[in-house]
C-alpha cells in the first residue's frame, strides 16, 4: 500500500486499512493500488474476465513469468475519497480496463498525439499550473465518471489521471492481445532483449509459437 502524501509504501492488514477508510484520516492517503490477484487465488476465482478482454497473458505458463518478470496485471483498487493516481500511461505499452465495483472516480484522458504537451506525466491533469506548464493548453482530455457496474476501456499510450470522489473500489486489468503485441515486445525489448525477442521465446517456450500463429500476430 502506498501513501500518496510522502511516496511511502507500508504494510497493513485489511482491517486496519478499512478502520482508516472509515474514520476519514486525511493526514495520511493510504492507495491500495497494485493488489495482485493473481497472487490471491481465492479472490482470483471470482474475477471473472469479460470476453472482450482478451488477454495473451492468459496463456503464459508460470514459469515464464517467473523467469522474465512478467506479470498478471488484475489488480484491486481501493482508495478513499479525493485519493488519485497522478498523470500515467501503463506500463509496456499494455491495454487498460478499469471496472468500478463501489463508488465513483473521476478520470482524464489524453490521447497519444498530444504527449508532448503532458510534460512526462508531471502536470496535473485535474488543477493544472498552466504557469509551469503552459503547453498542457493544448490538450484536449476525455472526462470520464466511472460507476459501479461500468467497464472503462484506456488503450495502449493513453495518458490518464484518476481521482476518487468518493470511497471506491475497482477492479483494473492490463491486456496483451494482437492489436498491441508487437507494442509490448519493443517496450519490453528496452527493459529486458530476452523479453522483447520472440524468435528466444519460441526457442525456450515452443508452444508460444501456436499463441502466435493462432493469434496471426506475425
Amino acid at each position: 500500500m502506498r501513501d500518496r502524501n510522502n511516496g511511502t509504501n507500508i504494510s497493513i492488514t485489511i482491517a486496519d486499512y478499512i478502520d482508516y477508510l472509515e474514520k476519514g484520516d486525511t493526514e495520511q492517503s493510504l492507495y491500495l493500488f497494485d493488489f495482485h490477484m493473481f497472487e490471491h487465488p481465492e479472490l482470483y476465482e471470482d474475477c471473472e474476465v469479460p470476453v472482450y478482454c482478451h488477454n495473451l497473458l492468459e496463456t503464459f505458463p508460470e514459469e515464464l513469468f517467473n523467469k522474465y518478470g512478467f506479470q498478471q496485471y488484475i489488480y484491486l483498487i481501493i482508495g478513499r475519497k479525493e485519493s488519485s493516481v497522478g498523470l500515467h500511461i501503463d506500463s509496456f505499452c499494455t491495454q487498460g480496463w478499469l471496472a468500478g465495483i463501489y463508488g465513483q472516480k473521476r478520470l482524464i484522458l489524453i490521447p497519444p498525439d498530444q504527449q508532448e504537451f503532458v510534460y512526462d506525466g508531471e502536470v496535473d491533469a485535474f488543477k493544472p499550473d498552466l504557469e509551469k506548464f503552459p503547453l498542457y493548453t493544448n490538450v484536449t482530455p476525455v472526462e470520464f465518471i466511472l460507476t459501479p457496474g461500468e467497464l472503462l476501456y484506456i488503450p495502449s499510450m493513453w495518458w490518464h489521471q484518476a481521482e476518487n470522489l468518493e470511497t471506491t473500489i475497482a477492479l483494473g486489468i492490463n491486456t496483451v492481445n494482437e492489436w498491441n503485441f508487437e507494442m509490448v515486445l519493443h517496450a519490453a525489448n528496452e527493459v529486458n532483449p530476452i523479453i522483447g525477442n520472440i524468435l528466444g521465446l519460441l526457442l525456450e517456450f515452443p508452444w508460444l509459437g501456436k499463441v502466435v500463429v493462432a493469434s496471426r500476430l506475425l
